[in-house]
């Protein structure tokens, strides 16, 4: 019932062209980033005890080469790889736009991951220790190593070189940045809540003593919601904004009621209209366009329209509806683009 509600709800609001973003949006980037991480740190000790293994042990060199790699060699240009992957993820969704937007949020949300996943892996591998085991030694290794790249990101291990006067341009810029603690709390806010997720999965994950007694339950919801909102979208798309070719169908058989004297109403693609005789209305299209719906154009595009139809020769009327259809989807896409450089050329300095 939600999965339906919601996509019901999103195939009803009013299309607005403008700078997209919802707080739902970091959850994507952070979890992804999360699910990487742990999948990273055991494809990491696998591969490389793998390797160890694999080495002659005659070698001295060799013999280095591989404590080397038992130690945790690979974890900090892993670390970096990690980090171009949550970069990349943040600037699919152009979140790195928004005005309070720094290097601080990759920082803490590859803080707060590594060190919660580290934390209950000590105190795991601590109750099982036994001083024989090498691979418990291996794990204490790569944790160490992780731990200490994260506390290379802050304080920037080997970069602190930048000369006095670099460093007073930087502390005089500091003095226009105007401090909005509002505007911070509500830009973080969606930003803990995933990293808190995070952290109560791997709470949840690697401590016996919590049993969550029937996961049925869980998978059955969402289960639930996700059939009943794909579902609801595939129907919602279909009669709210179909297909080109869906709605070239659709035309036709309005036009075969049309031609017995029957009214019809229907979608084509965005635009909703009316064909009752020799009159095609086409009624306003639901977008909204900010300090640009009193252009010639938009108005063109989107406001009521009403077309005369030839009763012999339906073909002229559906080249227009197709032709007004590619021109609406070309003009949105324009001015989503236009507020993404917007919003860019806001943060961007002046050269």
């Amino acid at each position: 019932m939600i999965g339906v509600g919601i996509c019901i709800y999103g195939s009803k609001r009013i299309l607005i062209i403008r700078f997209a973003y919802s707080p739902l949006d970091w959850f994507e980037p952070i979890l992804l980033a999360f699910v990487a991480f742990i999948c990273v740190f055991v494809l990491e000790f696998s591969l490389s005890t793998a390797l160890i293994d694999l080495l002659p042990k005659q070698s001295q060199i060799i013999f280095l080469a591989s404590r080397f790699i038992d130690s945790g060699f690979f974890v900090p240009f892993l670390s970096a790889g990690l980090s171009w992957l949550f970069a990349k993820l943040v600037e699919s969704f152009n979140l790195d736009y928004l005005d309070e937007y720094t290097n601080a949020v990759s920082k803490v949300c590859f803080t707060v991951i590594v060190l919660s996943f580290c934390i209950i892996m000590v105190k795991k591998t601590c109750t099982l220790y036994d001083e024989t085991s090498k691979e418990l030694i291996s794990i204490l290794n790569r944790i160490f190593m992780w731990i200490v790249t994260v506390i290379g990101t802050w304080i920037g291990f080997g970069f602190q070189c930048e000369g006095r006067i670099q460093k007073m341009n930087k502390l005089r810029a500091k003095t226009k940045r105007i401090i909005d603690i509002k505007s911070l709390v509500v830009f973080w806010l969606p930003i803990v809540v995933p990293l808190c997720l995070c952290v109560v999965i791997l709470h949840i994950t690697y401590n016996d003593y919590i049993i969550i007694n029937n996961y049925s339950y869980f998978f059955l919801a969402f289960l639930g919601y996700f059939i009943g909102g794909i579902g609801a979208l595939i129907v919602c798309k279909r009669n709210t904004n179909p297909s080109i070719e869906r709605s070239e169908k659709i035309f036709i058989k309005n036009v075969i009621k049309n031609n017995k004297g029957i009214k019809t109403s229907s979608n084509f693609c965005r635009m909703k209209y009316e064909l009752e005789g020799t009159t095609l209305r086409i009624k306003k299209v639901k977008v909204s366009y900010p300090g640009h719906e009193e252009d010639p154009r938009f108005k063109e595009l989107f406001d009521e329209m009403v077309l005369s139809v030839d009763t012999d020769h339906y073909e002229d009327v559906l080249c227009q509806l197709k032709e007004r259809s590619k021109k609406q989807k070309k003009y949105i896409e324009e001015g989503f683009s236009a507020c993404i450089e917007e919003k860019k050329n806001k943060r961007i300095r002046k050269i």
